[in-house]
This record gives C-alpha cells, sequence and structure tokens, in this order.
C-alpha cells in the first residue's frame, strides 16, 4: 500500500523534502531498468505550457455568392500573413487549412500590424472576418478567389498582388509519386533531397503503415501548390483512402522531396520507429567508426545529422580520435555489426533512439566496441529521419576484463542449458558471509526459468556489455533477450551476483542470511533519526563515520534534513549492495510521516566483527527496482492509465494539490501514454 501512496504522491506534487545523502563509501553511477518510483515531464510530452498566440482571431467560412452557391464540399484556403512591428514587417507565415461547412478559426500573434492574403482552391466564395480588429476585404480580380486583408500599423505596404495556388508540372509529379508510394506501400522512383528533414527507411515505414492502416487507395482530392522558397514548393491536399482520408502537406525542391507532413485519424498513433528497417544505418555506423579509428575527424564529421554538427565538431572528433588510437591500437583490422535496437523514448525532447553496435579488433590485440546512435522524432505527424547523433567507442570487457568476462559467458550458457545442473554454475565458497547458498541457488534457478520461457532470439554477444567499477567492486550489465538485461556484480575476481531485470526481475542480491535483523537495525536507526534522537542514531554508526562526523554536526544534519516522525514504516527490499563492499547490505523502506508524507529511505549496513550491525551510510536519493506482485489493485490503476482515464486517475490526487496539476496537459500525455502502450498492455509482476 506505502507504493500506491507514494504514487498519489507524486501525481500530487507534494514535496518530500530535500534529498538526504550521508556516507563514506565509493558509490557505482547505475541507472536500473525498473526503478520503484517514476517522473515523466509532461509538458514536454504532451506539448503542455507553450505560450498560445494572443491577438486576433481570424474566422473563415464558406459564404454563397451570386453565381457561386455555397457547395458541401471540403476545400483548401491558403492563408499567408506578414506580421509588423512599427511598420516594418518582422515574420512571415503561410498555413494551409481545410474548410468544410463549419467556420474554421485561427488565431494569429498579437502585433502593431498584419496584412494576410488568402486564396481558396475551388474558386469558392469566403466570408472572413478579423475579430475586434478593423479591417478591409478586398478581392482580387480574375478567376481566382484572391482576398487580401490589412490591419493595424503596415506602414506603405505596396499591394500583395494575387497570391498563386496552381499546381505546377513538378508539383503533379510529387503527388502522383506519393500516391502510387501509399498504394504500393513502396517508396520505388520517390526523389529525395539531400538537405530533407525524411531518409528512404522512414518513408517506407510510412508508406507501409499509412497502407496496412488506410487501405485501398481510392481517389485524389483537392491539392494547392505555392512557392515556399528559392526553388522550393509546398504542396498540400489530401487522398481518399478505403479506410479514411490522408492529409499531406509535402515541401520539394524540383520534384525531390524535403518534408512531408501528415494527419489522419487511422494514423493518430506514434507509430515511428519499429518496423524501419534498420541496415541503412548499420552501414553509416560502420562507416563513421572506420573514420573515427583511422583518425579522420573532419571525414567523420560530415556523416553526423546538421542538427547535432555544433556539439559534435571537427576538432572533437580529431581528438577523440587520437586518445582512442594510443589506448586500441592505430589500425582497426576488423569491425562487425553485433546488434542493432531501439532504445526508450526521450519524453523531454520526443525523440526515441536506435543505437547500433560494433565490435571490431586491432591491430593492438585489442576488441573494441562501437555503439553510434541515430534518433527519430516520435512526432506522430511528421515523417521523420533517422539522425546520425553520437558515437561511444570503449574497450571490451573481452580484452579488459578476460577473467569476468570468461565467467560471465559459463554462467550464461549454464543459464540458458538443462544439462548443467544450477549448483555447478558458481563455486558456493566465494559467495558472501552474509548470503544464504540454498537462497542464492532459488533465485538462479528462477532466473534460468525466465530465460528459458521466453521465446525471444537470445542476444548472442557479450561485447556490448557495459562495466562499471569502483575499488574492489564491478557491476557488468548486458542484454540477455530483447527487453532482458542481467546485471553481475564481482568482487574482484569472484562473481557475488546475479541479476534479471528489464520486464521481469529476478534476483539474488535478496538472498540475505537473517535479513531480519538488518531490517529491524535500519528501521531503528530511521525512526530515531528522523524524530531526532539523534544519540540513539548517532551510536549505530560505522567508526569510519563517527571518526570524522562529530555527535554535534550530526544533529545539525537531522534538524535541518526538512522530514518529521515517522507514523509508518515499510520494508520493501533487504539486498546485498556489492556496490558498497562485498559484505554490505541495503535496506530499501518507504516511511510515512505525520504529514503524510511517503519518503523513500536506503540504508547501507555492515557486520561488525563484534557481531553487531552498524549504519555505513543512508540517503533518500536513489533509484531501485523490487519486485511487485501483480494484484487487483494494480491491474485496476494499469487500466486506468493504460485507457487514459483521466478523472479516476485524479482521484489519487490529494484534493489539496489538485489545482498544482494541469489537467489539461495530463491528460495529453495519458493520450500519448494510451497511444504507446496499445490496446491490451501487459502487466507484469515486476
Amino acid at each position: 500500500m506505502l507504493v500506491l501512496r507514494f504514487l498519489k504522491q507524486c501525481l500530487g506534487v507534494r514535496s518530500a523534502g530535500p534529498a538526504l545523502r550521508v556516507g563514506l563509501s565509493s558509490v557505482l553511477s547505475i541507472d536500473s531498468a525498473a526503478i520503484l518510483f517514476f517522473t515523466a515531464t509532461l509538458a514536454s510530452l504532451a506539448g503542455g505550457h507553450v505560450k498560445a498566440a494572443d491577438g486576433p482571431l481570424l474566422r473563415i467560412s464558406k459564404a454563397a455568392a451570386q453565381g457561386s452557391p455555397q457547395t458541401d464540399d471540403s476545400t483548401i484556403v491558403l492563408v499567408r500573413g506578414t506580421y509588423f512591428d512599427a511598420s516594418q514587417p518582422i515574420e512571415a507565415f503561410t498555413q494551409p487549412i481545410i474548410l468544410g461547412q463549419d467556420t474554421r478559426e485561427l488565431r494569429l500573434k498579437k502585433s502593431d500590424g498584419i496584412a494576410l492574403q488568402l486564396a481558396c482552391s475551388d474558386r469558392q466564395s469566403l466570408a472572413i472576418t478579423l475579430e475586434q480588429t478593423p479591417a478591409q476585404l478586398l478581392e482580387s480580380q480574375g478567376n481566382l478567389k484572391n482576398y487580401e486583408l490589412r490591419s493595424g500599423n503596415v506602414g506603405d505596404t505596396l499591394p500583395l498582388g494575387p497570391l498563386s495556388i496552381d499546381l505546377s508540372r513538378s508539383d503533379s509529379k510529387v503527388i502522383g509519386d506519393l500516391q502510387a508510394g501509399l498504394s504500393r506501400a513502396s517508396t520505388g522512383n520517390v526523389q529525395i533531397a539531400t538537405s530533407a528533414s525524411i531518409d528512404r527507411p522512414c518513408l517506407e515505414a510510412f508508406f507501409e503503415e499509412a497502407a496496412n492502416r488506410l487501405g485501398e487507395f481510392e481517389s485524389r482530392g483537392q491539392w494547392i501548390g505555392y512557392v515556399s522558397g528559392p526553388r522550393a514548393r509546398h504542396i498540400a491536399g489530401w487522398l481518399e483512402f478505403e479506410k479514411g482520408t490522408l492529409w499531406l502537406e509535402v515541401s520539394h525542391q524540383d520534384a525531390a522531396l524535403v518534408s512531408i507532413g501528415c494527419e489522419s485519424e487511422a494514423l493518430r498513433s506514434v507509430w515511428l520507429p519499429g518496423q524501419i528497417e534498420t541496415e541503412p544505418y548499420a552501414t553509416g555506423a560502420s562507416e563513421l567508426t572506420r573514420r573515427v579509428m583511422a583518425g579522420k575527424g573532419s571525414e567523420a564529421w560530415q556523416l553526423f545529422s546538421p542538427s547535432y554538427r555544433e556539439s559534435v565538431t571537427p576538432q572533437k572528433l580529431d581528438e577523440l580520435s587520437d586518445k582512442l588510437r594510443a589506448a586500441y591500437g592505430k589500425n582497426l583490422e576488423s569491425l562487425d555489426v553485433i546488434a542493432t535496437e531501439f532504445g526508450n523514448a526521450d519524453l523531454d525532447n520526443l525523440l526515441r533512439p536506435l543505437d547500433v553496435y560494433l565490435a571490431g579488433q586491432t591491430d593492438a590485440k585489442k576488441t573494441i566496441v562501437s555503439r553510434v546512435r541515430f534518433t527519430f522524432s516520435l512526432d506522430p505527424e511528421r515523417v521523420p529521419r533517422g539522425d546520425l547523433a553520437s558515437i561511444y567507442i570503449f574497450e571490451s570487457w573481452r580484452t579488459a576484463f578476460p577473467s569476468r568476462f570468461e565467467t560471465a559467458q559459463g554462467l550464461l550458457a549454464a543459464l540458458r542449458s538443462t544439462d548443467v545442473a544450477i549448483r555447478e554454475t558458481v563455486d558456493a565458497a566465494d559467495l558472501p558471509q552474509l548470503l544464504d547458498h540454498d537462497s542464492f541457488f532459488d533465485a538462479l534457478i528462477s532466473i534460468r526459468q525466465a530465460l528459458q520461457a521466453s521465446e525471444a532470439p537470445a542476444a548472442t554477444s557479450l561485447d556490448r556489455w557495459i562495466v562499471e567499477t569502483a575499488g574492489n567492486a564491478a557491476r557488468a550489465t548486458g542484454p540477455v533477450q530483447p527487453g532482458l538485461f542481467l546485471q553481475l556484480d564481482f568482487d574482484q575476481q569472484q562473481l557475488v551476483s546475479v541479476t534479471l531485470k528489464g520486464n521481469q526481475l529476478e534476483s539474488t542480491l535478496t538472498a540475505i542470511a537473517q535479513p531480519a535483523r538488518f531490517e529491524q537495525a535500519a528501521q531503528n536507526f530511521w525512526t530515531s533519526f528522523l524524530s531526532n534522537d539523534t544519540q540513539a542514531a548517532y551510536g549505530m554508526l560505522i567508526d569510519e563515520i563517527t571518526e570524522n562526523v562529530t555527535p554535534e554536526s550530526f544533529a545539525i544534519i537531522a534538524a535541518t534534513s526538512g522530514f518529521g516522525t515517522v507514523k509508518e514504516y515499510q520494508t520493501s527490499s533487504v539486498e546485498l549492495g556489492p556496490e558498497f563492499g562485498r559484505e554490505s547490505v541495503c535496506t530499501y523502506a518507504l516511511a510515512t510521516l505525520i504529514d503524510g508524507t511517503v519518503i523513500p529511505l536506503r540504508c547501507r549496513l555492515r557486520l561488525t566483527s563484534d557481531g553487531r550491525v552498524r549504519v555505513s551510510g543512508y540517503d533518500t536519493q536513489f533509484n531501485h527496482a523490487v519486485k511487485v506482485p501483480v494484484d487487483e489493485e494494480s491491474r485496476r490503476l494499469a487500466e486506468w492509465f493504460a485507457n487514459a482515464n483521466v478523472k479516476l486517475i485524479l482521484t489519487l490526487v490529494p484534493a489539496e494539490s489538485q489545482h498544482e496539476l494541469d489537467v489539461a496537459v495530463f491528460g495529453r500525455f495519458l493520450q500519448h501514454l494510451s497511444t504507446m502502450l496499445g490496446p491490451e498492455p501487459q502487466l507484469r509482476n515486476l
């Protein structure tokens, strides 16, 4: 229940006081795949808190005129405007809109003046008003219904002249190419400009997804075309399919595509990435790695996408290359792609990464691993491209830590096999004394069962695993199957723990002998500390802390922590803490204070030579995975989020805090989350 209460508190935006971290141990910087609590940047994900235009409202509707009756069909209106400040033009915009039976509204920016041109694709007469602003509407001469509107101080602006929206020959070619590509789910002869914000793999994926969701092509709707820059044109219109309408806005140069905007009820989900062909990116990653390892910084820089070139300069690449060649060898003798995988979405920037991993051998007999990252926009209304964003090259632990690498290889082979007895996988004599051997091997059996129960293909290369070290401690983490990662903790060369994490969680870390004594010691410490009984709490600290922190200083730390007396304390886990020392234990708990605030607590403990449990460190800011059983309450909570049920989720937020939550932004966040979860999300024991 405290876990759920902590989630409610996160949604309620209630402060839990300042973060607290005390201890003398060297700490590994390790991110858990599953964490006890989560945060999300709602505004960036849902597009909230973006300052809206606060100027006049432009209203456009069809108007019946003599010889030109109002029609029921949709039409396209092109709006082109220029904002003025002190009679000088400061900003221009162009926006095509679909106009049906209802009035369309366009909120403009506040400015000293504005000049507008409007044109309609089917010569339809329009009724145009600019809210609360005196304006004169002039209909241009000729067949095309072309409108001009000025308001405020626009100086001595010359007449704007007719606004052409007729399709050019290149416009028609692009429309035909798109129609053919969408019909066949293939890019075929579609041309893409070198400066485009799309690439062929993403365009292929878009065509395939649109064809799958929209069905057979039926007819072409209205289209307009207009100049959008030197040698650049913009077209907008729609195509009718068996299962819906697809609205497109396309920029091109001489019939070569530059960008594509798309909108359809059938394509509302975040459809990219996932089904993109990754081989072209793997080829690019290989070429980048070869150039960096060959000392060709300027040539490598050319491969980065323009949006990332400012932070990745040729000089930085030259410096990186020199360091890599000095450490690992001057010549790359082989290079192979060992994995390509999409990572978790970056919700702050609405991007999803694709990582390409390559392993290579150098002339210095070193094995290097190169991770090249591409990023894709998650905007469902834009066709993106894979932007080459970064490269990270490190030495594989195959050659950096060969003994640990061989241990990992043998263990993983045994876990995937049914022929090896589980107790033969690890020498019990090498395990920490604090562990219960039976519990340790029972946990290994659970890990083996989880690995063998999955039908997903196994990751065969251990080269890409990340190894982090602190003193004698080392932690190696890497993928073993899609959605599953194995974490191995070592003390010097000896394996001390095994953890499976990802969409499942099994670990030997919890195989503590007599965990109750550590649980009770941690609870006693935290209860004393948070209740300002600093004398009792200080008496539980290890000598290394008391030699550096006086009782008076410790009392000040407790008094200024910002926390109150504990009302309820619940331990979630007692585990081995190998990153803090071979014989360290960590307890993880949630405490409810008198004012209702729930805070996470971690306490690091050691057994002293006299058999006492002493505190070696404590903090309130950490990431930690806990195994939570799926019960009826958690199923119901997951269902609320999957269905984007704002009303029910808001019942979790304290009434006094609801005014701090932007309900509109939170609603958009839940809609995005619901789309990414899919129609039938699976809730696992974690």
